[in-house]
């Protein structure tokens, strides 16, 4: 959607109609999408930069009155003992929920649990490797945590690669 199709075109500030605060003139599609701003008279632009900030103006006041009662919420909101979901200025995106997502803590780095889990000698794939590790105890919110799997076992001494997705536990 074009953001201009939204506003009707009026080049006479009077002409305006008070009651459709959308109602904006757009000179450059007067006379197509490149209008020659040298048809326009000095007063006729003069007159269309006023009427623009003063509709600047109004739409700046609306967007504070906004942002207070949107304030306003979030600081009922807190005194209920929710978190905001998102900054009051609008700075980040809306986050489902309660609040920030919680890392779950581990006593253990994934690569030592890992070790912890595979018996000596035991040939395991990924994919094994993250159930051990979960039944196990070692707790990942993770959307690729088969992935963060993988790589632990790729890099992690005690791990030699004997074939594709083949990890053998040693040391």
């Amino acid at each position: 959607m074009n953001p201009s199709s939204e506003y009707k075109v009026a080049l006479d500030p009077e002409s305006s109609s008070a009651e459709n605060p959308n109602e904006f003139p757009i000179p450059s599609q007067v006379n197509g999408p490149f209008m020659n701003l040298n048809a326009l008279s000095t007063a006729d632009l003069s007159a269309e930069l006023a009427r623009r900030q003063k509709a600047t103006s109004k739409l700046e006041k609306q967007r504070d009155k906004l942002l207070a009662q949107i304030e306003a919420i979030e600081a009922d909101l807190a005194k209920l003992g929710r978190q905001p979901s998102r900054t009051p200025r609008g700075g980040g995106a809306a986050v489902s929920g309660a609040g920030p997502r919680k890392r779950p803590k581990n006593e253990l780095t994934l690569a030592d649990a890992l070790a912890g889990c595979a018996e000596l000698g035991a040939v395991v794939s990924p994919q094994e490797a993250v159930d051990l590790v979960l039944k196990n105890g070692y707790k990942s919110s993770s959307a690729t945590f088969g992935g963060q799997v993988a790589n632990a076992l790729a890099k992690h001494p005690q791990f030699k690669k004997r074939g594709r997705a083949q990890y053998e536990r040693c040391k």
